[in-house]
């Protein structure tokens, strides 16, 4: 009886073990290329802008499609993006906080049916055709 007690308590001690095993850290997200008003006008994606992005709103319509509003932790700042639009569909992202650019606007390319703005510190609203989504909180 003491040899399988033994052997047991072995096996159990090995499992603990394992499971307790130190597990290697996540690597650190790639920092952003920019932070906050800095950022203004430049692509998200290219930035390191998105990956931590988080939908602030957004709206839709059966024509127009999918308009999100995003913020950025990352680089403390805003872009909008498009999705089941369609080719040549305008994308617009504005703000009013003093010290910003008015508005960006940009085009849904040939072949596709999405498009991300700009990067645009304090934007308060996106919208394309009908579809708007609005920063309530800002």
């Amino acid at each position: 009886m003491r040899a399988k007690l033994g052997v047991l308590s072995a096996g159990v001690a090995a499992v603990v073990g394992l499971t307790a095993a130190p597990v290697a850290a996540a690597p650190a997200a790639e920092s952003a290329a920019c932070y906050g008003a800095a950022c203004n006008g430049l692509d998200p994606v290219a930035n390191g802008c998105t990956a931590d992005s988080r939908l602030v709103h957004y709206g839709y319509t059966e024509a127009d499609g999918v308009v999100e509003l995003r913020h950025s932790t990352t680089c403390g700042t805003m872009y909008a993006r498009v999705l089941f639009s369609y080719p040549g569909a305008e994308l617009y992202i504005g703000g009013a906080n003093a010290g910003t650019p008015g508005y960006y606007r940009v085009r849904v390319p040939e072949g596709s049916t999405s498009v991300v703005s700009p990067l645009l510190a304090g934007a308060t609203l996106a919208y394309s055709g009908s579809a708007f989504a609005f920063n309530i909180g800002a």
